[in-house]
């Protein structure tokens, strides 16, 4: 179990491909805006895609008080989020925080419905029945939209090919400093593998970051 600090609905890690950004702020690159940014996040997600040959869309500006009431993320269509034929393919989430943009989201590759659903919570029996019956029409995989299973590494290549090619960029690979390592360790240790933090969302100690 992860908690995530974009917040969000449950993700089930398991057959997809999970992506984070993290962008200094102030950057000229992005909209200073939370739905700009996203927006245009999402067009890099869509440029990545179609290297995979997917023609997905971005979903229009949503009015408040249209969200479903499931727990699953992939049920409800945010704006500027990712589907293909109106079912979502990319659940993405963002914040500000600390000077910088953090945007983290789930593209799915396969898409075991049964299984997601029996996972979460829900009051009774009939709504997990009701919620199964209408993720078949709000959720998509890559799997259904291509009739193929992809590679993680093949799907990883062709996002990181659409954000270059959107943003004009060219990603670098690097590496840890042995500070950046050691704060790593600590804070999986101290932080992100206690239940304070992952069940009830405490700071473990005043102490981290």
């Amino acid at each position: 179990m992860v908690r995530r600090p974009t917040g969000g609905r449950a993700v089930l890690h398991e057959q997809e491909v999970t992506y984070s950004l993290i962008v200094p702020q102030p950057e000229t690159l992005f909209p200073p805006d939370i739905l700009g940014s996203y927006r245009l996040i999402s067009q890099a997600l869509i440029r990545g895609l179609s290297f995979l040959g997917v023609e997905a869309t971005l979903e229009p500006p949503r009015r408040q008080g249209t969200s479903s009431h499931s727990p699953s993320c992939f049920h409800t269509l945010s704006s500027y989020e990712i589907a293909v034929g109106g079912r979502k393919l990319i659940g993405s989430a963002q914040r500000r925080l600390r000077g910088g943009l953090l945007q983290q989201g789930s593209l799915l590759l396969q898409l075991d419905i049964p299984r997601l659903f029996s996972l979460l919570r829900f009051p009774d029996q009939a709504r997990r029945e009701e919620g199964i019956r209408q993720a078949y029409t709000r959720m998509t995989s890559l799997a259904e939209v291509t009739g193929r299973l992809y590679p993680h590494d093949t799907v990883q290549a062709a996002l990181v090919k659409g954000f270059q090619a959107e943003l004009g960029i060219e990603f670098q690979d690097g590496e840890l400093t042995p500070e950046e390592r050691q704060l790593r360790d600590r804070l999986l240790q101290e932080k992100y593998r206690t239940v304070e933090w992952n069940l009830y969302g405490r700071q473990p100690s005043a102490s981290l970051p």
